[in-house]
């Protein structure tokens, strides 16, 4: 068997696969062809074309990737191949300096040269008729959104999945890096023999990066060697820094004001790109908005839906699906049917899909405090109250909180043994370093659409530190199920642009927000808000010094108090 014969037996597999979902196909497979692409600095990249068969010229979907090599037909572009079946060539790259292409890959950096050079050479060919879609979720999104400002007048869509224009905010939550994201991707990618199947991360890896002596030494213990992309991300913890604003990032700045054509933007409730994706399609001019789209389910980066709780009728939009991505291309380049906009959000709890014609506005939003109560758990009300207390707890970052439950890359679970993302809570009391707020049984349904605020007074004896705060829905039968949650440190307790001092014993308001999230509670249930120092390893431990994180041994710890009544609270937009 040739490699065209390879090639349209599999697109053939992939389209029975998919038969349920799609409509007939209109083509069949035509031939394929490698080809080393020149780069403006010489480097030949690895991509391979497949066409439908015919004479064409045809609409064209351009995707590169890092992970899975373009010349084996299995992979990360295998589900896209199934649209050469309705008449779209499918172009997929590999990024430079990995497997067959040439060069040197650094984590990246290049893409936005590379990638309007593949555009360059994609909108020259023969067989492409002048429309180009761009198609990629992750890093694979990375590589489009780098060079969005720049795109050529060939391309008339994007489909961007699990990524979005804010690189400091993919890497940092207010001055917090996002540990079980980043080390180990890094840990993954530092090792070309890891790079193949991401689907079996390098856990021993991860492991001996976590348990470096700090994270600066992290490569060390990982690869052997300094990795100096893996050194920048963690050196620069502030948004300002000049890190995240000159280079590939700065491209970023101007990325989603800078698009005039439809982009189609999918990700889930538990994503770990969520907010950067959401905050793109916001950023969208008004008029490419309206004609623009964004699908949120109830989905983590590993495109499925966590194992707890149920929910009910999610696979309406899958990750990476290919009958959303026909329907878009056709859409927007052939005009073969109406084209959807505005917002489509699985509501978890109700368990059904609601639209809006761009991004819900809260009706409402609805201020509970903390305030005391009685043994390990107290009260969260909407009235201030009288009393006036206050909760001390120590925050040992030799012992930090786990991580339960929130948002993942790849199931770093397996070796922390944690349920994923909606998972069920510890009981109030499990830890002494957990403080736990608890609203009365809700006599009527109260549905959360949006983002949330987070403001607690607080007082540490460290220079500085780190608070978190987790929204759960705590159920009639005892168990609690986590929604979403958000840290700052309170160098960054007023955002994430520029570090503040803080005195050691000094009263403080920390204020950040949580994740947007859409969960309705039904009647019965109770609102749990959790307060701690940590939640690891989903953000490092901090160190309590007011000194460069990745530089510090983890191991000061330090008292924290938490103030009650009314200068502490928590406001959810409702709908």
């Amino acid at each position: 068997m040739d490699m065209n014969d390879a090639i349209r037996q599999k697109i053939g597999q992939i389209h029975h696969m998919l038969a349920g979902e799609l409509p007939p196909p209109t083509h069949e497979a035509g031939g394929c062809q490698d080809s080393l692409v020149p780069c403006r600095d010489g480097a030949g990249l690895m991509t391979r074309t497949v066409l439908p068969a015919g004479a064409g010229p045809w609409p064209v979907i351009v995707s590169r990737n890092p992970y899975t090599p373009v010349d084996t037909i299995d992979g990360l572009n295998s589900g896209i191949l199934a649209l050469v079946r309705y008449g779209y060539a499918v172009v997929c790259q590999q990024v430079r300096g990995l497997y067959r292409s040439q060069g040197e890959w650094y984590a990246f950096e290049r893409e936005r040269e590379d990638g309007l050079d593949l555009l360059e050479w994609t909108a020259s060919q023969p067989w492409c008729d002048g429309r180009i879609c761009l198609y990629g979720g992750s890093y694979l999104g990375h590589v489009i959104w780098a060079m969005a400002d720049a795109l050529p007048p060939q391309v008339k869509t994007i489909y961007t999945l699990v990524w979005g224009d804010d690189p400091y905010g993919s890497f940092y939550e207010n001055g917090m890096f996002k540990q079980a994201t980043w080390t180990l991707w890094a840990a993954q990618m530092m090792h070309p023999k890891n790079r193949s199947d991401l689907s079996q991360p390098d856990l021993d890896g991860f492991r001996r990066a976590l348990d470096a002596e700090t994270q600066m030494e992290a490569d060390l213990a990982v690869c052997g060697r300094p990795c100096p992309w893996y050194r920048g991300w963690i050196s620069n913890s502030c948004r300002s820094d000049p890190y995240w604003n000159q280079g590939v990032w700065k491209s970023y700045a101007a990325a989603a004001q800078s698009i005039h054509i439809p982009v189609l933007l999918q990700t889930g409730w538990f994503d770990i790109f969520l907010e950067p994706t959401w905050r793109t399609f916001s950023h969208l001019a008004p008029e490419v908005r309206a004609r623009s789209r964004l699908v949120v389910g109830p989905w983590h980066h590993g495109n499925a839906a966590p194992a707890q709780p149920d929910f009910p009728g999610e696979g309406r939009f899958g990750l990476f699906q290919v009958k959303l991505a026909l329907e878009w291309f056709d859409a927007v380049l052939t005009g073969r049917q109406d084209r959807p906009s505005g917002v489509d959000a699985y509501v978890m709890g109700a368990g059904e899909w609601r639209h809006w014609r761009d991004i819900p506005a809260s009706k409402e939003r609805r201020r509970l405090c903390l305030r005391p109560g009685q043994g390990s758990c107290h009260l969260l009300a909407p009235e201030a109250g009288q009393e006036e207390a206050s909760l001390t707890y120590r925050y040992d970052p030799l012992r930090p909180v786990p991580s339960r439950g929130g948002k993942l890359l790849m199931n770093y679970n397996e070796w922390t043994a944690e349920p994923e993302c909606a998972a069920l809570q510890p009981s109030p009391g499990a830890r002494d370093d957990v403080c736990s707020f608890l609203s009365p049984p809700l006599d009527a349904p109260v549905t959360v659409v949006g983002a949330l605020t987070v403001r607690l007074a607080v007082s540490s004896d460290a220079p500085d530190t780190a608070f978190t705060a987790k929204l759960m829905e705590a159920r009639p039968d005892g168990c609690a199920v986590s929604i979403c949650d958000g840290i700052s440190t309170l160098a960054f307790r007023d955002g994430d642009h520029r570090r503040q001092p803080y005195t050691p014993g000094q009263r403080a308001e920390v204020e950040f927000p949580l994740p947007v999230t859409a969960w309705r509670f039904p009647v019965g249930s109770r609102i749990r808000v959790d307060v701690s120092s940590s939640n690891y390893p989903a953000f490092h431990r901090h160190p309590n010094t007011n000194r460069p994180w990745a530089q510090e041994a983890p191991c000061v710890p330090t008292s924290q108090t938490l103030y009650l009544g009314g200068a502490s609270w928590i406001e959810l937009p409702l709908v």
